[in-house]
């Protein structure tokens, strides 16, 4: 890791020096310098080293350096699960105006926004957005294969989380042949193993994608996923063995490049391969390994990147907020030159007034009345968490009593669940953590970790949900 920290500083012994850059700089820097970070884990750094060229783009005024900057930024912060800061810096890269000239990053963005609201749940205004980057993308000069065949594989997998297996079959197939790929090929072999169980069909995919490894034409990433399913493949043919070689190949590698969701699916494989070899042991060891990561991977957040960054985005935003006012100010002025311009504007503004005036007494009486039900609501959470610690038998019924909308919703996911498992969906609700569960109800938190595993199979929650938050959203 050392090494490869000074042979950043080595190509680009300009990086936090303070010198100035030129735009051929900025943009080498750009391009390079973020994808070894990213590769290599370390995402604050790929980060404060954006933050810094686009302060350098701004003193130059040079557009594509801060429009790109801003995109790269929020790429990292999606990876790190920071969303709804990604978007901010994503809205920053979109009025850049060199963003509106240029069709190629404004489909890179359109495609960022995508991949948000994707891992944020709202698939389908992921898919609008991935149209939308793929419109722009067929517009660019030159060939723009890999971004085409990114846009397409999202949208598959957003696709997929709508149920429409058929057309993310489809987009899956159409991103191969934009761009054969070993990440590609390696998607479509786990689509014929998962959805199809076409054993042929995924060992086809999986040799075209051992001949782009021969050509050493891959990310180490896109390695871990081809191992993986590899893993899979010969998990299916009873080869159980030569499946768990593959599947610790793709969890060294996971490690390596920190992708919690990739060690969790390895963790996966691994204890239902070592189910069917006998080895309980072994596969309860690993499905609690698995549990661990996957009910907190979208809970475990780093802690923030630092101060400075906080403060960059802040000043990004004021700057933002003065250029609109100069903006105002401007138009303000011209509207001043004309009278019969000037009354009719004015004339719009108390209209205006009188509407905003009319909404906010509304607003307050909605949260006079919010208030009121929040006293009661709150008053019969208190005795229902009461009822759940001392676990009273009478919690059931009293939280199905005041929250009957919960059971409802479940009972329609799964119209079999059992009074144990309501009661453990109800518990879970109320946002009680594993160990809370354990203590309450006597029972150990390994007991808990396995019944939430279970309860996941049962209502259908994927191991990358947060499955309080889902629960939460019924």
């Amino acid at each position: 890791m050392i090494f490869k920290y000074i042979q950043l500083i080595f190509l680009f012994p300009f990086i936090g020096t303070g010198q100035q850059y030129t735009e051929k700089q900025i943009d080498s820097i750009q391009e390079n310098g973020t994808q070894s970070l990213r590769k290599d884990g370390r995402f604050e750094e790929a980060i404060m080293l954006n933050i810094e060229l686009v302060e350098a783009s701004q003193q130059l005024n040079y557009g594509k350096g801060a429009a790109k900057g801003y995109m790269y930024i929020a790429n990292v912060l999606s990876t790190l699960g920071r969303h709804e800061e990604s978007l901010r810096y994503l809205n920053l890269a979109e009025v850049e105006e060199y963003t509106s000239k240029h069709p190629e990053i404004k489909a890179r963005i359109f495609g960022e926004y995508g991949r948000n609201y994707m891992v944020m749940g709202a698939s389908e205004k992921a898919i609008e957005y991935y149209d939308k980057g793929i419109s722009y993308s067929r517009n660019t000069d030159g060939e723009n294969k890999r971004l085409l065949a990114f846009l397409y594989h999202n949208k598959a997998v957003a696709l997929s989380h709508i149920d429409d297996m058929d057309a993310a079959f489809s987009f899956q197939h159409k991103a191969v042949q934009v761009n054969p790929s070993l990440f590609g090929y390696s998607v479509l072999a786990y689509h014929h193993l998962t959805f199809g169980n076409n054993k042929d069909s995924a060992e086809y995919y999986l040799n075209r994608a051992r001949d782009r490894i021969r050509e050493n034409r891959y990310s180490i990433y896109n390695m871990s996923v081809y191992l993986l399913n590899r893993g899979r493949l010969y998990k299916s043919e009873g080869a159980y063995e030569t499946a768990l070689a593959y599947c610790k190949q793709a969890l060294v590698i996971s490690r390596q490049i920190k992708r919690p969701k990739e060690i969790c699916k390895s963790y996966k494989l691994q204890a239902e391969i070592y189910e069917l070899l006998g080895d309980g042991k072994r596969s309860h060891e690993y499905l609690l390994k698995y549990t661990r990561i996957s009910d907190s991977i979208d809970r475990e957040r780093r802690k923030g990147i630092n101060i400075l960054m906080k403060k960059f985005l802040e000043e990004q935003e004021k700057e933002y907020q003065s250029t609109k006012k100069r903006f105002q100010y401007i138009a303000w002025s011209a509207i001043g030159i004309c009278i019969t311009i000037f009354l009719f504007v004015s004339l719009h503004f108390r209209k205006k007034r009188s509407l905003i005036l009319k909404k906010d007494l509304l607003i307050k009486q909605k949260e006079t009345e919010s208030k009121e039900l929040e006293k009661k609501l709150n008053f019969a959470f208190g005795e229902i968490v009461a009822l759940a610690k001392a676990n009273d038998p009478s919690f059931l019924a009293r939280f199905q009593e005041v929250y009957p909308e919960v059971f409802k919703k479940l009972l329609v996911v799964n119209p079999r669940l059992v009074n144990t498992e309501l009661t453990l969906c109800a518990m879970i609700w109320l946002n009680f953590s594993s160990k809370d569960i354990a203590r309450y109800t006597f029972v150990q938190p390994k007991t808990v970790q396995v019944k939430k595993y279970r309860l996941r199979k049962k209502l259908g929650i994927s191991p990358t949900e947060d499955i309080s938050l889902w629960m939460r959203n019924l």
